[in-house]
This record gives C-alpha cells, structure tokens and sequence, in this order.
C-alpha cells in the first residue's frame, strides 16, 4: 500500500510539473552524495514548515515539514546547455511573503507566487549578462544586481523588470533593498554603492578594502550594517559607512557571506569548513555556531542560510544542507522524501 501511495504521489508530481516542463535525462538519478550534489546558492523558508532552495543546474528542492524531508527537482528551471540537457545555473534570491524571485544563468529570471510550489520564467533586460542575487524592499519593489554592473528593477512584484542607472562596471555580486528607494550593491573592488532614490543615482562608499569582492551587504537602519567577502572580509559600521569596525572573530574562508534578520537583530556570517559565527548585539560580540553534523565530510562551504524559529538551515557547494532544529546546538544533513524528480 505504502509503495502504490509513494508511486502515484511521483506521477501526480511529475503530471503537474509537465504542465511547464518536459522531462529530462529521466533515467539518471543522484547515487551519491544523496539527496543531490549541485550546489545550492539560496535558501528560504516561507513558513516554519514549508520552505525552498535552489542552486546550479536547475536544482529545486522543497521542504513541507520544516526541512526535515525535501523533494529534490533536476533541471527545473530550464535547459542550459542543450546538448547536456544540463539546466540553469541559480546564483541567488529572495521572497516577501509568498513572493519570490530566482535569478542566475544568462540574465534568467524565475518567479513564484505560492511559496515556490511552482514557478514561471519572466523575462528580464539584462541579455546574457549573469545574475547573481535579488532583494525585496517591499511587496512591490524587488532588484536583482549582476555582472558589468547590471542592476533590475521590479515595481510589481517581480512580474517584470526593467534596467536601472548601473553604479559601476563592475559586477554587483550581491545586493541589499533596506525599502523600496534604499538599496546597496556590493563590487568587486571593496566597494558598496547606496541609492536612496530608487537606483536613480548612486553613491560609492569605501568599506576599507580595494580588492575584497563584497559577497554580502546587510543594513538594519540607515545607519548600522555589515559587509563581507573574499579572504576572511568582514566590516560593520554603525555611521552609515563613514567608518568601518573589524569585529573581533572572523571565520576563514575566501568567499565570506552573511545572514541578517530582524527582531531579533541578528547578524550570522557563514565562511568556509564549517565556520558560523553570529552576533546579537550589531558585532560587539560574536559566539560561534559549529554547523557539522557528527561524521560528516569535511572541506564544504557554505554559500547560504536561512531560520524560522528554532529551525536554522545551512547549504553550500556539493548539495551540502544541514539542519538544525534546536537553535544551532545540534545539526543533521537532510534526506529525500520520495525519488528524485527531473524537469526542464
């Protein structure tokens, strides 16, 4: 009985799927590591039970009982590179509410509306140019930052999108709405830019560094914010940007990201082998979050995280997602609930 009902729930999966997407490379599954190893570039969980992650080559995974067990979908957000039927790298997103946005390989955008239960590809300006992250300022307002200094802009929703005034040449490898007309962008050469008109104009702000590629930008207030990236970089200024502090405890790693939420005020930033370390009060003090489950490999990197509750997620490179269902304490990877679903 139990084997029919696992059966027909993947024929239901896979006919509701098709309605989008054909299928793809339908015989070769993930043997190992399981449940898949593409890396995974953004986490989010919509709601302490239901939640999504998605990452390279197409991969979607969802979660409806608070990450414990996740769908794992192949190839879902379109072919790539043909001849592989290899799907579409995802660099980054965001959700307000049931709204999100995916963005990654040649300027593609995905769009959901129902917690990512099913997305639509929406068309974007940005060409072939390569996007790498997205940000709500409010239900309406969403931008997307990418390479050659390629901003997006959205005012309803993620719907459509259109090109805004570009803060630099260079590649804007992440970016952070703080409200609909307050955004930061993060450069390749140590720089931030802040826009308070809507990305009309922008303001270049130096963060101390002229080489660190800023991977992570989290601003609480116009005032207080952190910034990270490669080669163990990590600043935080509680004057807007005039100055910058070097917190006390910084995790190694070359591509150094972050994690930010309010109430509670809480800044995590993520590094490489395992390193989390987080601050509650604006970083005069960090304590670290050890994110290894007992035997796991070593040598993994974590790329994004999210929380809900007592419910922290961690992913990165190689399919890594660990789990964490009492604030940190203890950690599991996390295991497919039914066979592994491939789409285009």
């Amino acid at each position: 009985m139990f084997k029919n009902t696992v059966i027909l729930i993947f024929i239901l999966f896979s006919l509701s799927f098709n309605l989008q997407f054909s299928q793809v490379n339908s015989d070769w599954q993930w043997s190992h590591p399981k449940p898949q190893g593409n890396d995974i570039r953004f986490i989010k969980m919509i709601s302490p039970t239901q939640g999504v992650a998605v990452g390279y080559t197409g991969t979607l995974m969802r979660t409806t009982n608070g990450g414990l067990n996740w769908l794992v979908y192949s190839n879902y957000f379109g072919t790539y590179v043909s001849f592989l039927g290899q799907g579409k790298n995802i660099y980054g997103g965001d959700f307000f509410g049931s709204t999100g946005v995916a963005a990654g390989t040649q300027g593609w955008v995905a769009r959901t509306t129902n917690g990512g239960a099913n997305w639509d590809s929406v068309g974007s300006s940005a060409g072939t140019t390569a996007l790498w992250n997205a940000s709500f300022g409010d239900a309406n307002t969403v931008y997307i930052g990418g390479n050659s200094g390629m901003v997006l802009k959205s005012v309803n929703g993620g719907a459509s999108w259109t090109t805004a005034t570009s803060p630099s040449s260079n590649a804007n490898r992440t970016i952070f709405a703080l409200d609909a007309n307050t955004v930061f962008t993060g450069s390749t050469n140590g720089m931030i830019y802040k826009s308070t008109n809507g990305a009309s104009s922008w303001t270049p702000i130096s963060t101390g560094s002229t080489t660190s590629i800023i991977f992570g930008i989290y601003f609480f207030n116009a005032s207080t914010g952190f910034v990270c990236g490669g080669t163990s970089y990590v600043r935080y200024t509680t004057d807007g940007g005039t100055n910058w502090n070097i917190p006390s405890v910084t995790p190694a790693g070359t591509e150094i990201r972050l994690f930010g939420r309010k109430n509670p005020d809480e800044v995590y930033i993520l590094g490489d082998l395992f390193n989390l370390i987080r601050t509650t009060n604006y970083g005069s003090s960090w304590t670290a979050i050890p994110y290894q489950y007992p035997g796991q490999p070593i040598g993994l990197t974590s790329n994004t995280m999210d929380i809900t509750g007592s419910t922290m997620l961690v992913g990165g490179v190689n399919g890594l997602l660990n789990i964490s269902t009492n604030s940190g304490t203890n950690w599991a990877g996390v295991a497919k609930s039914i066979e592994q679903l491939e789409h285009v």
